[in-house]
């Protein structure tokens, strides 16, 4: 009994929780307050602000984002995927990328991502994320 509490605590203490983002990256507001995300969701929104995140565009701190920038002037697609698959592999609560699928598109510098991910929890999470700016 005492191990089942314990890995019940354990469960409600490494949720993923988080203040949910709407479609124009502002926070989702109902009733007077903010929404928390899901599981899942806090997981996919922390993916996408990862991948929106271009590395030097932050002034406090230049070396944390993802960088596209030299590969896309390589027009080197196999760095720049593997670039990206990376980025998700190291978002807080990715245990492990299963499936990943990236299509650039060179004329409005925008990609979309498609992946599958297990997370801390072992839970199976798909999703998408259109018109990333690269």
């Amino acid at each position: 009994m005492l191990l089942y509490t314990i890995t019940l605590i354990f469960q409600v203490l490494t949720k993923m929780k988080d203040l949910l983002l709407g479609s124009d990256h502002d926070l989702v507001i109902q009733n007077y307050d903010f929404v928390l995300t899901t599981d899942s969701q806090a997981l996919v929104q922390r993916i996408k602000q990862s991948l929106l995140f271009i590395k030097g565009e932050w002034f406090f701190n230049e070396n944390i984002g993802t960088e596209y920038y030299p590969y896309i002037a390589d027009k080197d697609l196999g760095i720049l995927k593997a670039t990206i698959a990376n980025a998700i592999r190291e978002v807080k609560g990715v245990k492990e990328l299963i499936d990943f699928n990236a299509n650039v598109d060179g004329k409005t510098r925008t990609m979309s991502v498609t992946f599958e991910v297990i997370d801390d929890l072992d839970n199976l999470i798909q999703s998408n994320i259109d018109n990333v700016r690269i």
